[in-house]
């Protein structure tokens, strides 16, 4: 029997300290691509995470982007968790597309259990 290496990849856009009134106005812009907003912890502002799962959601956030520019640091966000000390990250060409083209920080998380 062979063991298989726990492996998640994520790959989210975020953005850091928007406040509520250009959240709400970004997410009215965005349409239903499904987000997560936090409230950050001793401030008045939020976090905005969207999980880039497809092409179409990258889409979406690059026309959100247009129509509601964002002053709060945003970018992309890579998030690594596994087993192995030697793993590493694949990025779809349609993620590394939309890096590029929407530019912001570019921030990893690489965490072994």
């Amino acid at each position: 029997m062979t063991h298989t290496l726990y492996r998640n990849e994520q790959v989210f856009f975020r953005v850091v300290g928007v406040c509520q009134d250009v959240l709400h106005a970004f997410l009215g812009v965005l349409g239903d691509v499904p987000y997560e907003a936090r409230k950050r912890k001793g401030k008045n502002d939020f976090v905005l995470s969207i999980k880039l799962s497809t092409p179409a959601v990258c889409e979406a956030i690059q026309r959100a982007l247009l129509q509601c520019p964002l002053e709060a640091p945003y970018g992309s966000y890579i998030s690594l968790v596994t087993e192995s000390d030697s793993d590493g990250v694949h990025l779809e060409p349609f993620i590394c597309d939309f890096v590029h083209k929407v530019g912001g920080d570019l921030d990893f998380s690489f965490t072994i259990v």
